[in-house]
């Protein structure tokens, strides 16, 4: 029981790191670089997602593995406030735009955790 009480404690901290980084990366896309709330989203989770395979690399200890991939960059990145986007933010009567976003969503998300690997591999290797 003390194993699980540890582990949720790690999961949550670096859950409340995650949150916090979040936040202020959503905010200064936003508010210092006048992006949309949708652009903004998309930017984080696709560096989320970059962070998440390169740490998913590089990491081998259990501890750092919850703090880092479960925690911080599971709260990092929010997957589901992608229906929010479809729901709130992009026009209603624009399906072309709902796909070209979600295809541009997907892939970025796929090709940023597949660099966060392979940049951790080299780091390994170097």
């Amino acid at each position: 029981m003390a194993v699980v009480v540890k582990h949720t404690a790690v999961v949550f901290l670096g859950a409340l790191l995650g949150a916090m980084l979040r936040i202020t990366t959503e905010w200064g896309f936003s508010w210092g670089l006048g992006m949309a709330p949708a652009y903004g989203l998309l930017v984080v989770n696709a560096l989320g997602c970059g962070a998440f395979g390169y740490c998913n690399v590089v990491l081998t200890q259990q501890g750092l593995r919850l703090f880092w991939l479960t925690g911080c960059w599971g709260a990092y990145t929010s997957f589901s406030a992608l229906s929010l986007v479809y729901v709130l933010w992009l026009p209603i009567k624009q399906p072309l735009l709902w796909l070209i976003y979600g295809v541009i969503t997907v892939l970025s998300w796929g090709l940023l955790f597949a660099l966060g690997q392979q940049l951790g591999q080299w780091k390994k290797r170097g």
